[in-house]
């Protein structure tokens, strides 16, 4: 048998194939973009975050995580002269005695990518209610958004459902046949653990529909331009668009088999919101001007009992447009997006308007 894939780290390797090299940059760039993130907030010198905050930095915490679990394992090479079904494949990290690391980037990737998308459908929840939620809520709404995908994870792990993937290591889709060589076979159960997998992540993003329908039907109430959304909920929309590209390439790939190039393509895509994600905030909530102003750094975190909060800034809808939606009979009728946060807990405004 050809040495050609033995799972041996090399330099070469770690930078093996384009998408690689991009991913890395990738990982680089989101380091430096939530670097400056976390700068800008401990500049601000606040004694409390509040609420959005804390579940805005729960997501680019758990984003970075995502991006950041590429760099542990990478599939370096396919050898498939050999007689069908095996396949050897080699690995960057770890060989056939020990593949800690391939499990490790398997459950960090499942654990990151379902607790965003729960973090996320929570980040609307809040936006999307009246009342003000108590802070003690949030908390424990964030926990239970790490904890369960946490369980789902090591669950899946203790099953034995993940392993080597095409390109790295995620749901198992090749499994050991010999424990002494790199010698792998199609994991057939592969197609009813992705299916649990991505009906959970087709629900969530149902879910992120709805609240875009609920979001438009109000914009529009207000004669808001639409344009005025995707400016202001932008890390919304990049995490439906990676939702979208997921769900679309596994849907295509469980019935149809793509190509390598394709399957490149998606690895970019699929992972290009671990720099979009700090960017947008950072853009967004002008933490460039704040870095650079101690006065409107200052808006960067606000404390919770401040009397100011009664009357902060909200940064998806207009100041007056609020006011008038505030104190209008419709206020008691309906849940409009947003209301709550121009009150206390729920601010969402970190701009430097």
């Amino acid at each position: 048998m050809s040495n050609k894939c033995e799972s041996k780290f090399t330099f070469d390797k770690f930078f093996n194939g384009f998408e690689r090299k991009i991913i890395l940059c990738y990982v680089l760039l989101s380091f430096i973009l939530n670097l400056i993130i976390i700068v800008s907030i401990y500049l601000a010198k606040n004694k409390k975050i509040s609420n959005i905050i804390k579940v805005t930095g729960s997501i680019l915490i758990t984003n970075f995580i995502n991006i950041f679990a590429y760099t542990f394992e990478w599939v370096t090479c396919k050898d498939e002269s050999l007689k069908s079904p095996y396949i050897v494949i080699g690995l960057l990290f770890g060989n056939s005695r020990s593949n800690n690391t391939c499990q490790m980037q398997s459950l960090f990737i499942l654990f990151s990518s379902m607790s965003q998308d729960y973090l996320l459908i929570l980040f609307l929840y809040i936006v999307n209610r009246r009342k003000v939620i108590k802070s003690m809520i949030i908390n424990l709404l964030i926990l239970c958004c790490i904890i369960i995908p946490i369980i789902i994870s090591f669950l899946y792990l203790k099953i034995g459902a993940l392993g080597i993937n095409d390109d790295f290591c995620y749901l198992k889709k090749y499994q050991k046949h010999n424990s002494t060589i790199d010698l792998y076979e199609v994991y057939e159960p592969l197609n009813y653990f992705s299916i649990i997998i991505y009906s959970l992540r087709a629900i969530s993003f149902s879910i992120t529909i709805y609240f875009l329908i609920n979001i438009s039907k109000y914009i529009i109430s207000q004669n808001l331009p639409i344009t005025y959304i995707f400016n202001k909920l932008s890390i919304f929309f990049i995490q439906l668009f990676k939702l979208f590209i997921i769900l679309i390439y596994r849907t295509v790939t469980s019935f149809l088999g793509v190509s390598n190039s394709v399957r490149r393509i998606y690895n970019i895509l699929s992972t290009i919101d671990g720099v979009l994600m700090p960017l947008a905030y950072i853009l967004i909530n002008g933490i460039f001007c704040s870095l650079f102003d101690r006065n409107k750094r200052r808006k960067l975190t606000i404390g919770e009992d401040s009397d100011d909060d009664l009357n902060s800034n909200n940064t998806i809808f207009p100041k007056k447009k609020m006011e008038d939606t505030m104190y209008s009979n419709s206020v008691n009728k309906t849940n409009f997006i947003g209301a709550d946060l121009c009150y206390n807990s729920n601010n969402f405004d970190l701009s430097c308007d």
